[in-house]
């Protein structure tokens, strides 16, 4: 699940706020938000495969804004063909075994971080046929997500790369994303308040034991029309709009 996000424009505000961001510190964080949007663009829809650039917030030895590039990459990982593969398996991390897959052992002991998203998107299987959802916030507001990266590689345009956590889905999430190759539905790490801190400041078993069963449950999801293929919406505007589809009447 989450091979798909969203992430926009002009919410430097109500990040800030969130944050705990100092009003003496808000005039360099909206900048920061500011050159990394422009330098990775507007996503309306990203896929995971695409390996796009993401918003990503890193709290060591400060608070930064950097891009991130989707897909983590081991420091084990030398040769290109070996990063290439792993790549398509490392944009998602399983929370409950982050300390045990070597791909993700060290980014989890010494690298968590916050990556910046409005919402992400998933499909709900009805009769063999997918239907996309935004999930999203009620209220709209950006979510804050926990991650895990490492250092890039130089043949990698960004800083570093990263994997998105993933915890078992919700309710919500029951309901939508009803046929997981994972077996069982599963959905972002959404942090909130205090888990902040705790994500990406606790040592790594602590913050996983106290972030996984952190229940965020004020979400919603859009039916949208098909993403991909000929027909596909692809990264415009129209990939957030409820197109009042009731699968279950098809």
């Amino acid at each position: 699940m989450c091979y798909s996000v969203s992430y926009l424009t002009h919410k430097n505000e109500i990040y800030a706020r969130r944050l705990g961001i100092p009003t003496d510190k808000e005039t360099s964080f909206f900048a920061q938000l500011d050159q990394i949007r422009n330098y990775i663009g507007v996503a309306w829809y990203r896929s995971g495969f695409e390996f796009p650039g993401l918003p990503v917030l890193t709290f060591f030895p400060e608070l930064k804004v950097i891009p991130g590039f989707w897909g983590l990459i081991p420091h084990w990982a030398k040769s290109k063909d070996k990063q290439k593969d792993l790549i398509k398996h490392t944009l998602n991390a399983r929370i409950e075994t982050l300390l045990e897959k070597p791909s993700f052992k060290k980014a989890t002991e010494k690298n968590r971080c916050i990556v910046m998203l409005d919402g992400f998107f998933e499909y709900k299987h009805i009769e063999k046929k997918a239907h996309p959802y935004y999930i999203t916030y009620l209220d709209k507001r950006p979510m804050l997500i926990g991650g895990i990266y490492e250092i890039a590689p130089d043949n990698i345009p960004f800083s570093i790369t990263l994997s998105i956590v993933t915890k078992p889905g919700n309710a919500l999430m029951t309901e939508i994303h009803n046929k997981s190759q994972a077996g069982e539905p599963r959905m972002p790490l959404i942090l909130e308040g205090d888990y902040l801190q705790k994500w990406t400041s606790s040592p790594a078993q602590e913050a996983i034991q106290e972030c996984k069963n952190l229940e965020i449950n004020n979400l919603t999801a859009i039916p949208v029309g098909s993403l991909t293929g000929k027909n596909g919406i692809g990264n415009k505007p129209q990939a957030h709009i409820n197109i009042h589809l009731n699968p279950t009447s098809q």
